[in-house]
């Protein structure tokens, strides 16, 4: 059963917060600003921009507004400046949704983007599943990482193959970018709990090393508990990272970063699908196939170590390290058949099996990047832009798997059969290694012209023999327009292509093919009125050829349903996404609002919609927030969020679904509380994912938070 006392883990965390944040505040209030050094500008904040292209800083303008990026051509500029698609979501925007993993995020944020399922990072992005970023390094993450961190989420749309290393991603990619050090001492803490013995806690404080704050850290802790609205589940996250940035010249700059994770759950929001109708089997609220032995964990470390080198104001070389560990296994019950015919409430789950895994990967990369920018006289210029980049990959997967009794789902949880003997257990996967390294190299090229009206941007990919798996090189070009009518108002077009080699078989021991892609889009880019009006609207059209899916079918080979990835031929789609954000003075107070809107037209090769493609999707999130009179730093806000339909794996059908949210706040100097009601219309069974008939996820049901935060 769920308990409702907190865990000792987050009651250490929550007076570890709040006493930094009690003692260490007024401390460094007191405490004077570092003296700069006599060869040093007086803010090294703003030393590092003008410094080098390869560090993000800004000033926001408007809360849920941010416009700087490495992510649209591997240099900091503004977005308004690059022909592709990005939004920006702001830690503000984050906090003010009460989001504490990405499908919270992605309830109001991120047309076009959907996760795939409730217990990790999986997206599909234009109706492509791609791999996300974190600070523009791929990775996989097999749990939610907590957001403990993160300063902001870049939703990037299109290849990325001249935005990062990783070439395969074609519908775009999902970018988190960390807190860095500050020159000034600075802080956070926050505190969350809520329904289903939801907890949370962190602390961040980050400073000046030396006193002429050449040396700057940043430290932080997090973690969090979450029972999950059915009696058997949970999920635990633990995370702590470090961060330090050392000016060690005028002309060189330093970066070191670590971080690590640890995840543990069983099950979460899995239901399963009715084998008669079709649809979600009608099972109480609480049920669970899962057993009291049953667990899922990951634990992952990141190393990352970035050298900047400026000798000129116009030249900046950059040499980047990064490291990437995880460990991952479970053991669970799986029913791999899914459910007999029999009707409700005499359940039984077929095809019962002991499923037990494990995975070790590593993934290691090195990158090199130069800048080089030449003025033309004082109406033009051209920035030119290299690099090379080496990655290793390295995998050990032991699986194996045993039968299990079939299981009546009214079963007690504490009486269901326990891991079967090691006599029965079949290995289909001993110590599997694989490995592969390879490496690239880009060049891109970047005009403009007339005064900062015409940028014209055209770049190309190598994708070497060794980097590929049929060892045939391969070509990525990427060709772009920006034309800025204004400062705030930016046209843009643009042209890329995607590559992933693949080797093996799919489920059905079909060899894979490599797989190419193709993205054309047009656009428009806002930022107007002061940074009150920001966003953009955009129009694409992509082919990816041929395409890997998650699919159940029937094995012609044997006849036993399977479930596993496939693949199959082209997909298309085409379509139109819109993020768009706003700010504005009305009355005692300021009106904060952002939506978006995807229509699209996703087909596989035979002209039918492909499974697990959503074509509609459209939110709205908007927070109100009194600025003078008696209710000066109240808040109150609302969102809504409407998915379109999809088809499932497992299930035929997933139906839309639509959901509200509401907020209370109020904000005093460095406190602020939020109250968070999430799916207040009580909607149930709304479905966010399928992996299988046995593996449906489903979104949560009315839930409160209520979160704290403390600013010194």
């Amino acid at each position: 059963m769920k308990t409702n006392s907190v865990p000792q883990t987050f009651r250490k965390l929550m007076t570890v917060g709040l006493a930094i944040g009690s003692l260490a505040g007024p401390l460094l209030a007191q405490t004077p600003s570092p003296s700069p050094a006599p060869d040093e500008p007086k803010s090294q904040d703003s030393d590092t921009v003008k410094l080098n292209p390869f560090t993000v800083s800004e000033t926001q303008r408007s809360p849920w507004n941010s416009q700087q990026t490495f992510s649209g051509s591997r240099v900091a500029e503004n977005i308004m400046d690059v022909p592709i698609n990005i939004s920006i979501i702001t830690s503000d925007f984050i906090q003010s949704v009460g989001a504490t993993n990405l499908t919270d995020v992605l309830n109001y944020a991120g047309s076009g983007v959907n996760q795939r399922v409730s217990y990790r990072d999986d997206v599909s992005i234009r109706g492509f599943r791609e791999q996300l970023n974190r600070d523009g390094i791929a990775y996989i993450g097999y749990g939610n990482p907590g957001y403990y961190d993160v300063d902001r989420i870049e939703v990037i749309k299109g290849p990325t193959a001249l935005v990062y290393g990783n070439f395969s991603s074609i519908g775009g990619t999902v970018n988190y970018v960390t807190k860095r050090p500050t020159a000034t001492s600075q802080g956070e803490s926050h505190f969350s709990v809520g329904s289903d013995s939801f907890y949370s806690a962190d602390v961040t404080q980050r400073g000046p090393v030396t006193q002429d704050g050449r040396v700057r850290y940043r430290v932080t802790l997090g973690g969090q508990n979450y029972g999950g609205y059915k009696n058997e589940e949970y999920e635990n996250i633990k995370a702590y990272s470090g961060s330090v940035d050392w000016t060690v010249t005028k002309e060189i700059e330093m970066h070191f970063d670590y971080a690590h994770g640890d995840n543990v759950r069983r099950d979460f929001n899995r239901s399963l699908v009715d084998p008669v109708a079709l649809t979600l089997a009608p099972l109480p609220a609480d049920f669970s196939t899962s057993a009291p032995w049953s667990k899922v964990q990951s634990s992952n470390d990141r190393y990352r170590v970035e050298a900047i080198y400026q000798p000129t104001k116009n030249v900046t070389a950059r040499i980047l390290g990064n490291s990437f560990e995880n460990d991952y296994g479970y053991q669970i019950p799986q029913p791999a058949g899914g459910l007999n015919p029999a009707q409700y409430p005499n359940y039984t789950s077929i095809g019962q099996r002991f499923l037990s895994f494990a995975l070790k990967d590593k993934k290691q990369d090195v990158q090199a990047d130069i800048t080089w920018k030449v003025d033309i006289g004082d109406v033009a210029n051209n920035r030119l832009t290299a690099g090379w980049a080496n990655v290793y990959t390295s995998t050990v997967q032991n699986l194996l798997l045993a039968p299990m009794p079939d299981l009546q789902i009214s079963t007690p949880f504490d009486q269901r059969p326990g891991i079967p003997p090691k006599s029965t257990w079949v290995y289909l996967l001993d110590n599997s290694v694989s490995r592969s390294t390879g490496w690239t190299a880009y060049v891109q090229d970047a005009v403009t012209l007339f005064h900062d009206h015409l940028i014209l941007v055209a770049g190309v990919r190598d994708v070497p023999e060794g980097a590929t798996s049929k060892g045939v090189s391969t070509t990525l070009p990427r060709y772009g327009i920006v034309y800025k009518v204004n400062d705030g108002l930016s046209l843009y077009s643009g042209y890329s292509k995607s590559f992933s080699p693949l080797s093996g078989v799919d489920l059905l021991g079909t060899p894979y093919r490599d797989i190419y892609g193709e993205d054309k889009e047009v656009g428009i880019k806002v930022n107007s009125f002061g940074g009150r009006l920001f966003g953009s609207v955009a129009y694409f059209d992509i082919l990816n050829d041929p395409v890997v899916t998650q699919v159940q079918v029937v094995d012609p080979r044997t006849g036993i349903l399977v479930f596993g990835n496939q693949q199959t031929g082209k997909q298309t789609n085409k379509g139109v996404e819109v993020d768009m954000g706003t700010q504005l003075d009305l009355g005692p107070g300021q009106l904060l609002g952002f939506a978006t809107y995807y229509n699209a037209d996703p087909k596989d090769e035979t002209g039918m919609k492909p499974a697990r493609a959503v074509s509609t999707k459209m939110t709205l999130f908007m927070r109100y927030e009194f600025k003078t009179g008696p209710v000066k730093g109240f808040s109150i806000g609302a969102g809504r969020s409407e998915f379109g339909s999809q088809i499932g794996t497992g299930i035929p059908l997933e139906p839309g679904y639509t959901l509200y949210s509401a907020t209370l706040g109020y904000t005093k100097k460095n406190w602020s509380v939020i109250v968070n009601f999430d799916n207040v219309t009580n909607v149930k069974d709304a479905i966010l994912g399928s992996e299988a008939n046995f593996s449906v996820n489903t979104e949560r049901p009315f839930s409160t938070k209520v979160s704290f935060a403390y600013h010194w």
